[in-house]
């Protein structure tokens, strides 16, 4: 019954303007294409689809123990069996589907989020008279280890951070388009806090990757994030306060849009890792 379903809902609705499938091309695969496959090409151009829309939540889903794990707030978790049927239950054999999910949770992971998306970092900026809060202090965690020191979540912990600290590093080597005038975030020589989170984060991810990683030395090398994440708040909030007129202000605010995907998301994203992880392991001074 649900195969007939899906089948009628496919034929009544309007045809498509995209491709069915992304392969790189500029026309992509279409519907009567990818029935024309062999059965190889079929699986493997299912696994593909699905590797292109979800991902480990691991690379940037927030984790909080006090909640209950990972909070899936840009949606999920997403079942790949689910998805691949939704995506391809008309044009392929269950057991074709079976053998493709069987492919993706080969390595035991079963519940999935989207990949990023542009929309995903649009949040509501912050009243322009109202200078941005500062991230949380470091100083609150001794440099003592606790009890869940050592533990799997410690492990899963360290993964998250290492994942979120990738991220900010590819962010950090793809190059900004140039803008015009003043609107766009200052040139590394003019954001001295930007310089300083490469040697962070390599400090970071070598300091994480040990078997027993030191509390203090995580906490100095995350301190350059934290700068970083102030820096960048202030820079924000400085070129809309100074701004004279409406033009002015939208340039600044495109400039904020940028930096908020490409430096700040990711830059929050690996110092809110960081923080997980001093909570799991490091006990609480005040």
């Amino acid at each position: 019954m649900k195969k007939l379903l899906l089948l009628e809902a496919r034929r009544q609705a309007p045809r498509e303007t995209q491709p069915f499938l992304d392969d790189g091309s500029e026309l992509g695969i279409s519907r009567s294409a990818f029935r024309r496959m062999r059965k190889a090409e079929k699986l493997e151009a299912m696994i593909g689809w699905f590797h292109q829309n979800f991902e480990d939540p691991v690379e940037r889903t927030p984790y909080e123990t006090a909640e209950g794990g990972y909070q899936w707030i840009w949606g999920g978790p997403y079942d790949a069996g689910d998805e691949l049927y939704n995506k391809f239950g008309d044009l392929v054999s269950e057991s074709l589907i079976k053998e493709a999910v069987e492919e993706i949770e080969i390595d035991g992971l079963y519940d999935w989020a989207p990949v990023p998306r542009p929309e995903d970092y649009e949040d509501e900026p912050p009243p322009e008279d109202e200078p941005p809060r500062d991230p949380a202090p470091l100083d609150i965690f001794s440099d003592e280890p606790g009890e869940r020191y050592g533990t799997a979540e410690d492990h899963e912990a360290r993964r998250r951070v290492q994942a979120a600290l990738e991220e900010l590093q590819r962010a950090l080597d793809t190059p900004r388009p140039i803008g015009i005038g003043h609107n766009w975030p200052p040139d590394d020589d003019e954001l001295e806090e930007i310089k300083e989170l490469r040697p962070a984060i390599a400090e970071l991810s070598a300091e994480l990757a040990k078997p027993d990683p030191t509390i203090a030395f995580v906490k100095r090398w995350a301190t350059p994030l934290r700068s970083a994440l102030i820096a960048c708040a202030k820079w924000g909030f400085k070129k809309i306060d100074g701004a004279l007129d409406a033009a002015v202000k939208a340039g600044a605010a495109g400039g904020i849009g940028l930096l908020a995907t490409q430096y700040f998301a990711p830059l929050h994203n690996a110092y809110d890792a960081v923080l997980t992880w001093l909570d799991v392991v490091a006990k609480t001074l005040f």
